[in-house]
C-alpha cells in the first residue's frame, strides 16, 4: 500500500522577490540614517555645550582665586617672556591640575616653556590632550593631535578665547587690534566688564586644522601663548577677536574654515559661551554688526535679543 505526503511543497525566492526585499531593507536603511545621524550630532552638540560650560565656570572660578581677575590671554615670567595660554591657567578649574603642575616645572633646557612639561612620557605640547578642549563634531580632531606639518603630533583644541576681552586692546583703533604697551594681560576683572558678563562672548569653536588662511596647517593649539602676535596672525593661537571681525563659520567644511574667526563643524549654530557661565548657539545667519557687539566688552552699545 502506498501512501501519498500531505507535506506541501517548499518553494525558494524568485529573483524578483528577493530584489524587492533587498530595495526594501535598503530603503529602511536610508530612512534610519539621517535619524541616527541627527542623534549622533544631538550627542555631540550636548558634550560641547558641556564643555563650553565648564570653560566658562573655569573663568570663574579662577576669578575667584585670583581677586575677581580674568585670566590673561597668555602668561609671562618676570623677563616677559610668554609662558603659556589661558588655556593652561585654567587647567586647576577643570580638574587637571597635575597636568596643570607639570607645565610648573618645565624642561630645563627651557626654564620659561610650561609646554615642556614633562607628562606622559613626553611633554605638555604632545602629550598633553584634554578631552575638554575638544569639540566631537570636530572631525580634524584627530583625539587631540594635530597632523598636519609642521606641527604634527602637538596638542591641540576646539575652542579659542575672546581676545578683545582676556587681552587688552586699544580703543581708538576701530579694527580693535591689540597695540597696547601689554597686550596679553587682561584689563578687565569679572565684576568690573563695562557691558556685562551676560552681554560678552567668552569661547567660541574653532575647527582645529585643515582650513583656509595663515597658519591653517598648525591647527589650534590649546597651550601656544600667541608669542609671534605682533606680526601677521598667528592663527594658531588659542583665540579670535583680534585679526578678524568676520562673523563665524557655521557648518564650514574643514577645507573652507577661516582660521582668523571662528569655525564650527555643528549645522545648526555654533555654540559658545559667555561670561557668565551661560551657554547659546550662535546661527549662521548672524550679522557682523551684531557679532561685533557680542565679543566686544567695552562698547557700550545694547545686544539684539535674538542673536
Amino acid at each position: 500500500m502506498t501512501t501519498t505526503s500531505t507535506r506541501p511543497n517548499r518553494r525558494g525566492f524568485t529573483l524578483i522577490e528577493l530584489l524587492v526585499v533587498i530595495a526594501i531593507i535598503a530603503i529602511l536603511i536610508g530612512l534610519l540614517l539621517p535619524a541616527v545621524q541627527k542623534v549622533r550630532e544631538a550627542a555631540a552638540r550636548i558634550k560641547c555645550q558641556n564643555n563650553v560650560k565648564q570653560l566658562g565656570l573655569a573663568v570663574a572660578n579662577y576669578a575667584g582665586a585670583n581677586n575677581d581677575r580674568l585670566p590673561n590671554l597668555y602668561d609671562v615670567d618676570t623677563s616677559g617672556r610668554n609662558r603659556a595660554s589661558a588655556f593652561h591657567l585654567l587647567l586647576p578649574y577643570l580638574e587637571q591640575e597635575a597636568l596643570f603642575r607639570a607645565g610648573q616645572t618645565p624642561d630645563p633646557g627651557n626654564p620659561t616653556d610650561t609646554w615642556w612639561g614633562a607628562v606622559n612620557g613626553g611633554y605638555i605640547y604632545n602629550q598633553g590632550v584634554v578631552s575638554a578642549y575638544q569639540c566631537p563634531s570636530d572631525s580634524t580632531a584627530n583625539g587631540g593631535k594635530v597632523t598636519a606639518t609642521p606641527a604634527a603630533g602637538y596638542t591641540s583644541g576646539g575652542y579659542v578665547l575672546n581676545y578683545l576681552l582676556l587681552g587688552t586692546v586699544n580703543g581708538n583703533d576701530p579694527t580693535r587690534s591689540a597695540n597696547a604697551l601689554y597686550p596679553w594681560k587682561a584689563q578687565y576683572g569679572i565684576g568690573n566688564i563695562p557691558d556685562g558678563t551676560s552681554n560678552v562672548v567668552l569661547t567660541a569653536e574653532r575647527i582645529t586644522e585643515g582650513g583656509a588662511g595663515a597658519g591653517a596647517a598648525y591647527g589650534t593649539l590649546w597651550w601656544w601663548p600667541a608669542s609671534h602676535q605682533y606680526g601677521s596672525p598667528n592663527t594658531s593661537a588659542p583665540m579670535f577677536g583680534k585679526y578678524s571681525n568676520g562673523v563665524p563659520q557655521v557648518g564650514v567644511k574643514p577645507s573652507m574654515a577661516d582660521y582668523s574667526r571662528p569655525s564650527s563643524a555643528h549645522t545648526g549654530g555654533m555654540v559658545v559661551g559667555l561670561v557668565d557661565g551661560s551657554v547659546r548657539t550662535v546661527s549662521s545667519s548672524v550679522t557682523a554688526s551684531t557679532w561685533v557687539l557680542v565679543i566686544d566688552p567695552a562698547d557700550g552699545l545694547p545686544v539684539p535679543g535674538d542673536w
